[in-house]
């Protein structure tokens, strides 16, 4: 594997630290801020940020370009590593974000997390792994994997959050909400709220994209790193040059 050429795309601090994780390692790191395709000849494997990807899939600029690439050279050259495809990424990841959501969590409330009663909504990887870190709180937690038809006011949640990738809050779960309860969006967008009514109801709202590389950008960026060696010591992680979303 040493003398391998990866490239790593990316202006945030995680791929810095994933750049660090691979030279360390041996490999030859031709780092980059911004894609150009001319890349695609200089490098083994391309890893990129994580705005390379959309629903698990090379966004069509990336996959299109590394398509022409492939029409030019063999296909070990330029091949994009698809690391949200994934799973020991993705469960990763998830973990990151729940335990850096904690902190945001304590930062943005005016209550103690023994006074916290939380909706927690979405069950996926990240949903259950912010289930688990909180579980371990003596807060009350109430998740569920969609949200529910009616928001019982007998519940007096004063925090919900989600993370279910669609716009499931509607302005009716709104209203049932106590007016000082404090939202969180965990979810990529459109996000899960309805927010032209969550600003119209003067409620407390909280956008959280991208945790791990902000609040743990080493731990992501060796995470990437890790799904990056992995597949080039046994080729079992997902490439997806070849996928194109709108």
């Amino acid at each position: 594997m040493p003398q391998t050429a990866i490239g790593v795309i990316g202006a945030d601090t995680r791929q810095d630290y994933l750049a660090r994780y691979l030279a360390e390692r041996g490999f030859t790191v031709c780092r980059r801020e911004e894609f150009s395709p001319e890349i695609l000849e200089e490098v083994q494997l391309l890893i990129g940020p994580v705005t390379f990807y959309k629903n698990g899939q090379l966004i069509r600029e990336i996959a299109e370009a590394c398509k022409r690439d492939t029409l030019r050279q063999s296909a070990e050259k330029g091949t994009v590593l698809n690391y949200m495809a994934c799973e020991d990424f993705l469960l990763r990841n998830a973990a990151l974000t729940a335990e850096g959501f904690l902190s945001i969590l304590i930062a943005s409330t005016p209550f103690s997390l023994e006074e916290a009663r939380i909706l927690l909504l979405g069950l996926g990887r990240c949903g259950k792994a912010l289930e688990s870190v909180l579980e371990r709180f003596p807060c009350r937690v109430t998740a569920s994997d969609q949200i529910p038809e009616k928001i019982s006011p007998e519940e007096a949640y004063n925090v919900v959050v989600n993370t279910i990738p669609a716009q499931v809050i509607k302005r009716e779960h709104l209203n049932s909400l106590p007016k000082d309860c404090i939202l969180f969006d965990l979810a990529s967008a459109p996000g899960g709220y309805d927010r032209e009514a969550v600003k119209e109801l003067g409620l407390s709202f909280f956008h959280c994209p991208g945790i791990p590389g902000k609040m743990s950008p080493q731990s992501a960026g060796y995470a990437i790193g890790r799904c990056a060696v992995r597949y080039l010591e046994d080729r079992t992680v997902t490439l997806e040059a070849a996928e194109i979303t709108a």
